[in-house]
């Protein structure tokens, strides 16, 4: 009976031969080139007509059950932020720019004015999980 083949060391194949010996030897991957090669920028392009949910945060509030059931048309909610306060943009639920807001002609928009860099958006996103 023969003994039970081990796995070989990673990076590594084993060529069998004809005993019960096996002889272990390097894999080497050559580099991609021309057409297989991975091209960033092509595959940015892929992605950018996919739409993602988009949210401006203006501010929210914490209010209790009897609260939101008296709310009626005109009812005022109080936010956790001053009027002055840039409002957050967040793409996915992911916080990626401030901005303020703006009337453009009779709707409401976003006029961004920072946007964070991975650092300040990890940071951010540890912060608030």
């Amino acid at each position: 009976m023969s003994e039970p083949l081990t796995p070989a060391p990673e990076g590594e194949a084993i060529e069998t031969t004809a005993g019960d010996e096996a002889q272990v030897r390097s894999v080497e991957f050559s580099e991609q080139s021309g057409a297989d090669a991975i091209d960033k920028e092509g595959n940015l392009d892929l992605i950018l007509d996919i739409n993602v949910p988009v949210i401006v945060r203006l501010g929210q509030s914490e209010m209790s059950i009897d609260d939101v059931l008296a709310l009626a048309a005109g009812s005022v909610v109080e936010l956790d932020r001053l009027a002055s306060d840039p409002v957050d943009v967040l793409v996915r639920d992911k916080l990626i720019a401030r901005g303020e807001v703006v009337l453009v002609d009779e709707n409401f928009g976003v006029r961004i004015t920072n946007i964070l860099t991975a650092d300040e958006r990890i940071s951010t996103a540890t912060s608030t999980s």
